[in-house]
């Protein structure tokens, strides 16, 4: 089992919140998708924090970062 791919999109709002979402996708050996799969991650950057998720059906956990008013980059690392 491994993580496939990680896919970060910004998301903001009319108050000049952001925040990032992140997709994870894990396969296993075979490349097939692994359901139930825990993803356990850290936000850094312009946000700190943990996060965890499970996977769907399709191998693909989705989490949220904090909001933030601040300026920078999102960052998110699968632990």
């Amino acid at each position: 089992m491994q993580v496939d791919a990680i896919t970060l999109a910004l998301k903001t709002y009319r108050n000049r919140n952001a925040e990032a979402l992140v997709d994870v996708s894990v396969r296993d050996g075979n490349g097939n998708p692994v359901p139930g799969a825990a993803v356990v991650g850290a936000w850094s950057g312009v946000v700190i924090g943990s996060d965890s998720g499970l996977t769907g059906s399709g191998g693909v956990a989705w989490m949220r970062s904090p909001r933030t008013k601040s300026a920078g980059t999102f960052a998110f690392t699968v632990k």
